[in-house]
């Protein structure tokens, strides 16, 4: 299960569309700042949609990210899943 928004979807998509409209591309970092968000969520973002765009390489697309199965290996600090990594091979660098 994916994380939950913090960012409004339709904002997102204004910021990408917005960058990616520019004649002349603007600063990540100042553009963020402009739309109140972090200039890392606005980099995910842009990144995102070129590679949904087939722009970029080496980053699954937003529909390969839906079909891939959930992970074994759950986060070391929740409670609940303490007996589910006893049972899972999770080495110490695995998603926790």
């Amino acid at each position: 299960m994916p994380a939950p928004r913090q960012y409004p979807l339709e904002l997102c998509e204004l910021a990408v569309r917005t960058y990616r409209t520019a004649e002349a591309k603007p600063v990540i970092r100042r553009m963020a700042e402009e739309l109140g968000v972090h200039h890392e969520a606005l980099r995910g973002w842009i990144r995102q949609a070129q590679a949904d765009a087939g722009e970029r390489d080496g980053l699954l697309t937003t529909e390969k990210k839906e079909e891939l199965p959930p992970p074994l290996c759950f986060p070391r600090s929740c409670k609940r899943t303490a007996g589910l990594r006893a049972r899972h091979d999770c080495s110490p660098l695995s998603n926790g």
